[in-house]
């Protein structure tokens, strides 16, 4: 598992776009990575769980140290795109008024702006 500082912006965009496409398939959970109703790869997750998926094959969190942290920074890259301070990834899924589109919205969003950072057109800094 590579450290997210070495992982390109396209493929944290892919493992991020990944993770809302597995939401939109089983569904969103919250207050725990995953809901044990069903297989692990089919039931409903949270943001956290999705990112599990879509980088290991299952929403459990990582054993491995390291593999953990990579999860968290992903989620610190979708909470930075938001602008939210103060919070990890779950404690935003889990919310009270937070809804699966916002979950699944941010995750594309983030990766959305991973593959097209905004540029500053010289022309509007003089402006």
């Amino acid at each position: 598992m590579s450290d997210t500082n070495e992982m390109s912006p396209v493929k944290v965009a892919e493992i991020l776009d990944a993770a809302a496409a597995h939401i939109d398939r089983v569904g969103w959970l919250q207050e725990d990575y995953y809901a044990a109703d069903l297989p692990p790869t089919d039931c409903r997750v949270c943001a956290m769980g999705a990112i599990n998926v879509a980088m290991f094959g299952h929403p459990f969190p990582p054993e491995d140290s390291h593999a953990y942290a990579v999860t968290c920074d992903l989620g610190d890259l979708v909470l930075e795109h938001l602008g939210v301070l103060g919070l990890d990834l779950a404690a935003w899924n889990d919310e009270p008024h937070r809804t699966q589109d916002d979950v699944t919205g941010a995750l594309r969003e983030t990766a959305a702006q991973l593959r097209h950072p905004a540029t500053t057109d010289p022309a509007e800094e003089t402006s």
